[in-house]
């Protein structure tokens, strides 16, 4: 018999776990308190809709190395279409739309040249943007561990402006968390792998199918 390994919690972590088990030849055994897998990565039938709908993270980063890795594995990665180059609509209101596509130019260029020439970056000030880049030279990522996104970007004097058109957005999309509570060490890797690093790594994922059909199920098989 294969030996076994205990994995608490059956979320995309636990599951990569059993299935890098697998590949190792244990024999894994995932302890979860809910009835399903998938953790906060799932689908469901929302009975006041009377339709399914996908709780969790609705895009993915081209940059996701390990998440496409586990993908591949359990035979889904087709039912998530990868960018080539970043693109996308960022809507705060409905009149209000920001439409932003990632120019073709060597990192990271390719994203802060398109953002400086945007027409609804005009209203932002030039030295926020350098104010970041100096400040975020001399900030190590380990001193960002302790901080949040709003105290990063106050050692960073970012003025109100930037941090409502880039800022927020980007906490809340990437993170689902405000910036006065959001993790700045978990932004600034996201920046740093997913903007500023290769070009082909700032693209989006986007699921073809439910995520519960291109997580779940095809790990719990």
């Amino acid at each position: 018999m294969k030996d076994k390994i205990f994995i608490i919690g059956g979320g995309v972590a636990g599951l990569s776990a059993a299935v890098k088990a697998i590949d190792q030849g244990l024999r894994p055994v995932i302890i979860e308190k809910n009835r399903y897998l998938g953790g906060r990565v799932r689908s469901f039938l929302a009975g006041d809709l009377q339709r399914t709908i996908d709780n969790g993270q609705h895009v993915l980063s081209s940059a996701y190395e390990k998440t496409r890795w586990l993908l591949k594995k359990i035979g889904s990665l087709d039912k998530v279409y990868f960018q080539k180059n970043f693109e996308t609509h960022f809507v705060r209101t409905p009149s209000e739309q920001l439409h932003f596509r990632a120019a073709f130019l060597p990192p990271p260029f390719h994203f802060f040249f398109p953002l400086l020439r945007h027409q609804a970056f005009t209203q932002v000030r030039l030295k926020d943007f350098w104010n970041f880049w100096q400040q975020s030279l001399r900030i190590s990522p380990d001193s960002l561990k302790e901080l949040t996104i709003s105290q990063w970007l106050d050692k960073c004097r970012q003025g109100e402006k930037i941090r409502e058109l880039l800022w927020k957005p980007l906490s809340l999309s990437i993170l689902n968390t405000p910036p006065e509570s959001g993790s700045a060490w978990l932004l600034q890797q996201a920046i740093q792998h997913s903007f500023i690093g290769s070009r082909k790594n700032s693209g989006l994922g986007i699921p073809q199918a439910w995520l519960s059909e291109i997580f779940t199920d095809p790990a719990e098989n």
